[in-house]
């Protein structure tokens, strides 16, 4: 896929980067995964070894006991899967990180304090490539020729990094994140667990959300017509207008949009169609919103 087709991330504006071919290799995604599973090479686990792993993490996920005991399960699966490192990050400043930014990691002390107080994440090539990628993908897949890249990936090696794995994170309502899992020094990539690094990244993504967004899941969902209501006043319509359009009463539509505010914890309309795009009652599909000519 021509990396010049991939559609730009806000993320990536803010940073100042264009999201384009310049940061990834041709074959970079879907082609190159696929490579990588089907590779001979012997190195780690087996492939049916590797899903077995997945299973049991799985399995323990359901029993954790908070974000340290995350922590500690997630280092243990990485370590089984064949890697030594890893980092599961909402991209954004780690130096002043935000509330409820996720961020879990065992990356060496010196270049997680380096990256974070130095701001790389502005010009990180991996946060760049998993902002637009929708596959797991391995560093060496990435454009060397980027600008900073060849500077950061040479920093990470010299800190002890080694070869990468990362699995972009795209939930709607939350900061891109991403999973990356990283070799020691030399050590080569496990090409037959990448699969299942997939899913584990996945699983902890879940699980670290359900930690730092304890009373998401606990949130009663929207009438369907409190969803009709607050669909027609994210596209601009007045209760009045929503009325005539649903053949109902204005202060009908009234008490539907105060009921809706309620059950989000909000005041204001904008306030409300931000929580409902946030928790998935709304999508931006609903917005009928028309390109700039």
């Amino acid at each position: 896929m021509d990396g010049k087709r991939w559609v730009k991330s806000p993320e990536v504006l803010r940073a100042g980067v264009r999201a384009s071919g310049r940061d990834l290799a041709p074959d970079f995604g879907l082609p190159s995964l696929l490579s990588n599973l089907l590779s001979m090479e012997r190195s780690g686990p087996s492939f049916g070894q590797s899903m077995a792993i997945v299973l049991d993490f799985a399995g323990r996920l359901n029993i954790v006991a908070g974000p340290a005991g995350l922590r500690r399960l997630v280092a243990g699966a990485v370590r089984d899967l064949g890697f030594c490192y890893y980092a599961l990050v909402q991209h954004g400043d780690l130096e002043a990180r935000s509330d409820g930014q996720i961020l879990l990691h065992n990356y060496p002390r010196r270049w997680s304090t380096r990256f974070a107080r130095a701001r790389l994440h502005r010009v990180d090539p991996v946060q760049r490539a998993a902002a637009v990628a929708a596959i797991g993908f391995a560093w060496r897949d990435l454009n060397p020729e980027a600008p900073d890249s060849r500077h950061i990936m040479d920093a990470a090696r010299a800190a002890g990094l080694g070869e990468g794995f990362t699995v972009p994170l795209h939930l709607a309502g939350e900061r891109i994140a991403s999973f990356s899992f990283v070799t020691a020094g030399e050590r080569p990539l496990p090409r037959r667990t990448l699969l299942a690094a997939q899913l584990v990244a996945q699983l902890s993504y879940a699980a670290a959300l359900g930690f730092a967004r304890p009373c998401a899941s606990g949130r009663g969902r929207l009438t369907p017509r409190q969803q009709e209501c607050v669909i027609l006043m994210a596209q601009g319509k007045t209760d009045w207008e929503i009325g005539r359009i649903l053949e109902l009463r204005e202060d009908t539509v009234s008490k539907y949009l105060n009921d809706a505010r309620r059950r989000f914890g909000v005041v204001r309309r904008t306030q409300l169609v931000l929580a409902a795009l946030r928790f998935g009652e709304i999508g931006f599909s609903d917005l009928n919103w028309q390109s700039p000519p």
